[in-house]
């Protein structure tokens, strides 16, 4: 009843779907139940200037992070390389080569949101490459291919800020111990990471971090964070976050220990978004 009486009030509506339970799928998708019209999932959605189509039963989107997908590429300049880890259909890469920054790189697990990726890129008339491989394997690739002076693929230059987009806030933390090669590679310029994660804790901002440490194995010092960003509330007392950090070097053996410099690091709480 409800999703007959929005079909008629809302003429450009064709479908109605109710979401089911939370997401706890490998690839996010949503569990949709369909109250009224076409059993058609495929949408268009446009923002800030960017157009995005997809099948919206087979990939994740929230038009409610738009304001953070602008936020977070004002960090990126046209001298920059830009990398999505978890980039679903484009919502980051796609306004961030619209911007003109000059290397853009977009991945995803999902072999659904990686076409759909393509697709808006061409759609939209942008220069990003696309890849379908596990984060941990993009991260990795990525440093060996794109970062590495050495490698005659190298997009490295004086201006250069690489940048990694980790937009999966349920699990993305996990994937940092990726980056744990650039601490055998020392010639290699350390990255500017953004990753998102959900907290409970009553200062969201200092376990944000406290999860990164976790995963890292060492604190992250000040000077190499450059924000903490609280995106949304996503649940009571649940926080969607956003640690933009430059990635730290070892620390030296002989360095005060976590416990001596009155920091500890909590283990990260892994959850799928409500």
């Amino acid at each position: 009843l409800i999703g007959r009486v929005l079909l008629d009030k809302i003429p450009t509506l064709r479908t109605v779907v109710n979401k089911v339970g939370t997401i706890s799928t490998k690839f996010r998708e949503f569990h949709m139940e369909l109250l009224a019209g076409d059993n058609d999932f495929q949408t268009e959605v446009k923002q800030h200037g960017c157009i995005f189509r997809f099948d919206y039963s087979k990939v994740y989107w929230n038009s409610r992070l738009q304001t953070e997908h602008i936020r977070l590429c004002e960090y990126f300049k046209p001298t920059d390389a830009v990398y999505d880890v978890m980039g679903g259909i484009g919502p980051f890469v796609i306004p961030a080569a619209q911007k003109g920054v000059h290397v853009v790189k977009g991945n995803d697990l999902n072999v659904d949101a990686y076409e759909a990726m393509k697709n808006n890129v061409a759609l939209n008339k942008v220069s990003v490459e696309c890849y379908n491989m596990d984060g941990r394997d993009f991260i990795q690739y990525v440093i060996r291919t794109f970062m590495d002076p050495e490698s005659d693929k190298s997009v490295n230059s004086q201006d250069v800020t690489h940048h990694f987009a980790m937009n999966l806030p349920a699990l993305a933390v996990t994937f940092l111990d990726a980056f744990a090669i650039l601490d055998s590679l020392p010639h290699i310029p350390k990255p500017v990471i953004h990753v998102y994660s959900f907290s409970k804790d009553d200062d969201p901002v200092a376990e944000s971090v406290q999860q990164v440490e976790a995963v890292i194995g060492r604190p992250v010092p000040k000077d190499n964070i450059i924000n903490v960003h609280d995106v949304r509330n996503v649940a009571p007392g649940k926080e969607m976050m956003c640690v933009s950090f430059r990635y730290p070097p070892p620390v030296p053996a002989d360095a005060p220990s976590e416990e001596s410099d009155g920091r500890s690091s909590k283990r990260q709480r892994i959850e799928f978004e409500e």
